[in-house]
């Protein structure tokens, strides 16, 4: 009966009523059927279904009318964006729990002891994007913190390098023609905006070129141990998805160890 309304409320045509915003934010979860919509009703946004265990706050509500039937939506939102207008019936108060059971693949470890504390297809491999990274993030510190270089000047020369700064698609740190910047530069643009191509240029930086600094990334996940042999590191960015791919497991031991060092060298450079 319920579902039944909600899709005559969703017929044209739909006259809203009222329409007011609520001065106290509703923490809601949703249920896994229904849509949300535009204020018009004339457009499915996103199936509820489709972001489960998300969290939704509501600011506005409206009274909408289809012939003689009324109801009540909301307007809903989650942190990350997703949302729109959703009937009434669909929401729970409340905040939604902590699931996995849509992952294709996850792992916990314990940061301390190694320990896999839960698994799922641990032994998967998934392509790795930027957490691969942190991988030449690390090797870039270790060099900075070995020669105390955090001041060096890097060469960002190359209308690559430039270009891809001005890619949404690809991303990366906006290089002027003829400025110079230091490996902290770079590494504060890698690290905190997932700069493409600072992380190439600081790669560059520790080997010399771009395949030698490649080589360097391998050798330095089979020196750490616990990754799979089938580990194998081809950009210092990330970006060549195709290629680059880490088990989840070895995903895990590449972040746990890269952030740990990271962020001891991190918080002395921006702290005083």
């Amino acid at each position: 009966m319920a579902l039944q309304l909600a899709k005559s409320i969703l017929k044209q045509p739909i006259k809203r009523l009222v329409l007011r915003r609520l001065l106290k934010r509703l923490i809601i979860k949703l249920a896994i059927q229904g849509a949300f919509y535009n204020q018009a009703h004339t457009k499915k946004i996103v199936n509820l279904k489709t972001h489960p265990y998300t969290t939704y706050y509501v600011t506005k509500e409206a009274v909408m009318k289809n012939g003689s039937k009324k109801a009540v939506f909301y307007y809903a939102k989650s942190a990350s964006g997703i949302g729109g207008w959703v009937w009434n019936k669909y929401l729970t108060k409340g905040k939604s729990p902590f699931g996995l059971k849509y992952a294709k693949s996850y792992l916990a470890m314990d940061a301390k002891t190694g320990e896999v504390l839960a698994s799922h297809n641990g032994n998967t491999q998934r392509l790795v994007a930027s957490t691969g990274k942190l991988m030449t993030i690390y090797l870039a510190v270790q060099k900075a913190e070995k020669e105390n270089a955090w001041n060096k000047t890097v060469s960002v020369a190359g209308s690559g390098l430039r270009s891809m700064g001005l890619s949404s698609a690809v991303g990366g740190f906006q290089f002027k023609t003829g400025h110079k910047y230091t490996v902290k530069q770079l590494y504060d643009a890698a690290l905190i905006e997932s700069s493409n191509n600072a992380a190439i240029a600081l790669g560059r930086w520790v080997s010399g070129s771009n395949a030698k600094f490649i080589k360097k990334m391998n050798a330095q996940a089979a020196a750490w141990g616990g990754l799979s042999s089938k580990t194998k590191f081809v950009s210092a960015s990330g970006l060549e998805n195709d290629d680059l791919s880490l088990m989840v497991t070895g995903q895990v031991v590449v972040t746990l160890r890269g952030t740990k060092y990271l962020l001891r060298i991190w918080l002395p450079l921006h702290v005083n």
